[in-house]
């Protein structure tokens, strides 16, 4: 969990403001990520694709809710709580 959560953390913040997490201070946006340049939309596209040519199934949906996730829930909102949910003994039934 915590793995996936700084995984993405890092191409969120890159989305959202032009730096990755792990930017140096005083490190300029790469054009393609640059705010001043490029729409959100752009920048979703353009990560996405980044992320599939790294072997990683991602759209550009994906990539958008990661980022409003994070914006919503802060780190949280990155964690994959599919493996938080429990069950009860007779699953979902009523």
């Amino acid at each position: 969990m915590r793995e996936d959560a700084e995984f993405w953390l890092d191409h969120v913040l890159e989305v959202h403001t032009g730096l990755p997490g792990f930017a140096a201070p005083g490190a300029v946006p790469r054009p393609c990520f640059d705010p001043d340049r490029t729409t959100l939309r752009q920048r979703y596209a353009i990560k996405a694709a980044e992320l599939r040519a790294a072997h990683h199934q991602v759209s550009a949906g994906t990539v958008e809710r990661k980022r409003l996730a994070w914006l919503r829930e802060g780190v949280w909102g990155l964690v994959d709580k599919r493996s938080l949910r429990t069950t009860t003994a007779h699953g979902r039934v009523e």
